[in-house]
């Protein structure tokens, strides 16, 4: 239990904030307001965030200034259901655990284009900066029967920003960080623009301890260039609009500098066709360049797509939706002296899929059915229905099942790998995944609400390397994931307080053992206080239990962070954030180590 673990004392506090604080409102009988309304995307369609039939979580812009987090493994992993991981200091490769599922099991969007590595199947958080962020959604759950492979554990959609005017900003802090952004956006009669370009660096600390293979104590910097641009042009009765955002990055590790270049970009068009009939027409691009001394590798990968979705209103009741996909892939290892090829494969994948959401009175129902050929593995169907009873005025519940499928990577089906070790196989076939899963909405008057989400995942044919002389990828492994989350939103007075809580059981089913890398329990709790002037203070609370990592069982461990933000003049703010205020030494992934107490100022100006 995490209450005999000394590290996880915030934890325990963050669990029983959430569960005390709900037993107490649960007396106040007074009539729910809903809030204001939030669009989201689950459903592939513009849908309040109260009609959405799946547990969703967005942060926009204003949370994001709030919070003040460095770069996004901060801003997420305090979410339920979440886990990243991160091997060093900033900059460092990060991944994330979502459900308890895979870290490739998760579908990453930037404005609608998959973000995610052709070679490796995964999209490292490290090297997008926030400055580009407008807005995040995190869908939990399953998502295949709307958007294809990957989405076993949900999808993670991130939109860039557009600025309207100057804006900037320069923030400082320990270990050498320094990161400078500058934006500027117009508005014309029928269209606008947006950009930004900045450079974060820092000189960092070493990513490795004295438990890792190759350790050496040196520190380990990181530098990245990015810029981001966006532009919409009407036409006619159809909007126009181009998304491309990229950066250029060299992460110090202690075999070398890995350089990693990452762009993607979308020319999309959406608009009527007809009465009750829109259309949205993307044609995205998504590209990664890595460079890796410490595998003396050097990988290319390359997509291409094009997503065509369709929305019908039949009635007020019922909306027709549905659409088609395709996406081509190339991916490529090269040797990193003398650029020569080690592999190089493409592939590509063609998708149908059709759905309707209808309302009955208190009911809602929700059928969406997808159909998937690759030139690989052939055909793959899936399908999700979802269900949602208005019980009264302020309770909400929820029920739903989806089904899931990831793709092998290219790495996985055609890299040689190293001297014949953990090479790939051509015969893999597709990981299969099963989900169930209950919600709960209560709003038990106008500032506070708390929602449940219960589930059980099934995974099969998950992809491992067979213990034979060459340890080639074959589907072998399963897993069954087991989970309830709890969140907690409210308001006392110039108080807000957010609090939730994640407890799992993700266990290999042909060893009986854990999922490596994903705790049992973990838990937030944010109280922030706002001045009537716009000054606002807050504190923000994390534990993290236990975890199975390859050396053993990592200790749990509790973090407090600290902010502060006050505007002055016009446009101008200063924001202050102390990161692991009681200098914690933990470990999140085993021989890594991680940043201790440190202080970050920010100046900013026009956000």
């Amino acid at each position: 239990m995490l209450s005999k673990n000394p590290n996880s004392v915030s934890l325990s506090l963050a669990i029983a904030a959430s569960l005390s604080m709900s037993c107490v409102l649960a007396g106040d009988d007074t009539k729910a307001t809903r809030g204001p309304t939030v669009e989201v995307t689950a459903r592939r369609e513009s849908t309040a965030i109260d009609a959405t039939l799946a547990a969703v979580r967005v942060i926009d812009r204003a949370e994001i200034e709030r919070r003040q987090a460095g770069d996004l493994m901060e801003l997420l992993r305090t979410e339920a259901g979440v886990d990243i991981t991160r091997s060093g200091g900033v900059g460092s490769a990060t991944t994330l655990f979502l459900r308890g599922s895979n870290s490739n099991h998760t579908l990453f969007l930037v404005d609608g284009v998959r973000v995610s590595s052709a070679n490796s199947g995964l999209y490292d958080l490290a090297h997008l900066p926030l400055a580009n962020v407008e807005r995040i959604e995190i869908v939990r759950g399953p998502r295949a029967a709307y958007w294809g492979s990957d989405a076993i554990g949900g999808v993670v959609q991130i939109f860039t920003r557009k600025v309207e005017g100057y804006a900037g900003r320069v923030t400082a802090g320990k270990y050498g960080r320094l990161g400078v952004d500058a934006s500027f956006g117009g508005q014309g009669e029928r269209g606008e623009m947006s950009l930004t370009v900045g450079q974060e660096q820092a000189e960092g600390f070493s990513a490795t301890n004295a438990n890792a293979y190759g350790f050496n104590p040196d520190k380990d910097g990181y530098e990245n260039n990015h810029a981001r641009l966006n532009i919409a042009s009407s036409i006619g009765e159809q909007m126009l609009r181009f998304a491309a955002q990229g950066t250029q990055a060299e992460v110090d590790f202690d075999q070398g500098v890995t350089e990693a270049e990452n762009a993607s970009a979308v020319l999309s068009i959406e608009g009527a066709i007809a009465d009750r009939w829109t259309h949205r027409l993307d044609l995205g691009h998504s590209r990664e360049d890595l460079d890796t001394p410490a595998f003396y590798a050097a990988y290319e990968a390359r997509r291409n797509t094009l997503d065509w979705h369709h929305q019908f209103a039949w009635n007020d009741a019922t909306t027709l939706s549905g659409g088609v996909n395709y996406a081509r892939e190339r991916g490529a290892e090269l040797e990193t002296f003398g650029n020569s090829e080690v592999f190089g494969a493409s592939r590509h994948n063609s998708a149908l899929y059709a759905g309707v959401a209808r309302r009955a009175g208190v009911h809602d129902f929700e059928f969406t059915g997808r159909y998937d050929d690759s030139s690989v593995f052939g055909g793959e169907a899936t399908f999700q229905a979802a269900w949602g009873w208005q019980v009264a005025d302020a309770t909400r519940l929820r029920a739903s099942f989806g089904q899931g499928f990831r793709a092998p990577s290219l790495n996985e089906l055609f890299s040689p790998g190293f001297g014949g070790l953990f090479a790939g196989n051509p015969n893999l076939q597709p990981e299969q995944s099963d989900s169930l899963e209950l919600g709960l909405r209560h709003d038990f008057n106008a500032d506070h609400r708390i929602e449940a989400s219960a589930y059980r995942t099934r995974i099969d044919d998950l992809i491992s390397f067979s213990g034979g002389d060459n340890y080639q990828a074959i589907n072998i492994a399963r897993a069954d994931i087991d989970g309830i989350e709890l969140e907690y939103n409210g308001r006392i007075g110039a108080f807000s307080l957010v609090a939730n809580a994640t407890v799992q059981d993700a266990e290999n089913r042909d060893t009986g053992l854990d999922l490596l890398r994903r705790p049992g329990q973990k838990g937030t709790l944010r109280v922030d206080y706002t001045l009537a002037g716009g000054a606002s203070f807050g504190a923000e609370v994390f534990g993290s239990g236990t975890r199975q990592d390859f050396d053993g069982t990592l200790p749990g461990y509790g973090l407090v962070h600290l902010v502060g933000s006050l505007p002055f003049g016009e446009r101008w703010r200063v924001g202050l954030r102390v990161e692991n205020l009681f200098d914690r030494d933990y470990e999140v992934l085993s021989g890594y180590n991680t940043p201790g107490r440190g202080a970050y100022l920010t100046l900013a100006y026009g956000e």
